[in-house]
């Protein structure tokens, strides 16, 4: 029996991650997306590289772990946050997070060759029941948007996201496994992909813009603070404390937290298919999560 601070924590993980897709789509607007993701790592970055030297963690890394580090904020902390906020302005973002918790499926899979975890029927089944679950959520919803390709790209994008977040996933657990520091590694991943994105905006010509209004003010507060920050500490200690496991359930009910939040300010209708999806979905997870514990990367919306 979990007790009520575990509880908690658990709570506090899936509200984090579940709102954050709203959040990102609040960005939308004045400033391009690019911009709008480097600005959110290069405000969290620092928190990082202060609580590691409060600790009396050492930032010092060999060239080796910098080229690491570099892929990580790549594919975690740029490529697959532009393509979380992207998706947000085709779609609802409580379906953008549907999309997304296929990251369940990819970390299971990529997890067979690249860390040699057996691939078993249970794991199969759950897969099978969970894009048969995003399936169901996208029928209903497609006839909604007129099957628009603006509405696939949406979807695509959140699927991509998905794909390289897991990508991802994969580069920080084998810097874990080298024995490099989470949070060393999150502190400078998130400096790279701040940088990259930085990058990406100056080449593609996107203009430096800076928004103070107060929802685009508050909506980055939230997802440096909340989105970032105190999610990653949640998570890691319901890493501690329930083990690896337990702790990915949060991702099955981060998307039906988001499907409530676009219900209620983006306009977002439930239909049947969209509840069985949910339904689906969420049976299709915990049956994948009912596995052996394992030791997840940093990193999330």
């Amino acid at each position: 029996m979990y007790n009520l601070v575990t509880f908690l924590i658990y709570a506090v993980t899936v509200v984090a991650w579940g709102t954050a897709f709203f959040a990102a789509k609040l960005q939308a607007g004045v400033v391009p997306l690019e911009w709008s993701v480097a600005y959110r790592f290069a405000l969290a970055a620092p928190v990082f590289f202060i609580i590691a030297l409060a600790t009396g963690r050492s930032l010092r890394v060999g060239v080796r772990d910098h080229v690491v580090f570099a892929a990580l904020g790549l594919l975690l902390f740029s490529v697959h946050f532009l393509a979380v906020y992207e998706s947000t302005t085709r779609i609802p973002s409580g379906l953008t997070a549907v999309g997304f918790s296929i990251i369940v499926i990819f970390n299971t899979l990529l997890a067979v060759p690249a860390m040699g975890a057996r691939l078993e029927r249970r794991t199969l089944f759950g897969t099978a029941l969970g894009l048969a679950g995003i399936a169901l959520v996208y029928s209903g919803d497609l006839g909604g948007f007129a099957g628009s390709a603006s509405a696939w790209t949406g979807i695509g994008l959140a699927v991509f996201a998905a794909a390289v977040a897991s990508g991802g996933n994969l580069v920080s657990a084998r810097i874990q496994r080298r024995g490099v520091p989470i949070i060393q590694a999150n502190a400078w991943g998130m400096s790279y992909g701040a940088l990259a994105m930085a990058l990406y905006a100056i080449a593609t010509d996107k203009p430096l813009v800076v928004e103070m209004s107060v929802t685009y003010v508050g909506a980055m507060a939230y997802l440096v603070l909340l989105g970032t920050v105190v999610a990653f500490y949640t998570y890691l200690s319901l890493i501690h404390r329930i083990g690896a496991g337990r702790a990915a359930y949060t991702w099955v009910a981060a998307p039906a937290l988001a499907l409530i939040l676009s219900t209620l300010f983006e306009g977002y209708v439930w239909h049947l298919s969209a509840v069985l999806g949910v339904l689906l979905l969420i049976a299709g997870n915990v049956l994948m999560l009912r596995g052996p514990s394992r030791r997840p990367a940093a990193g999330s919306d």
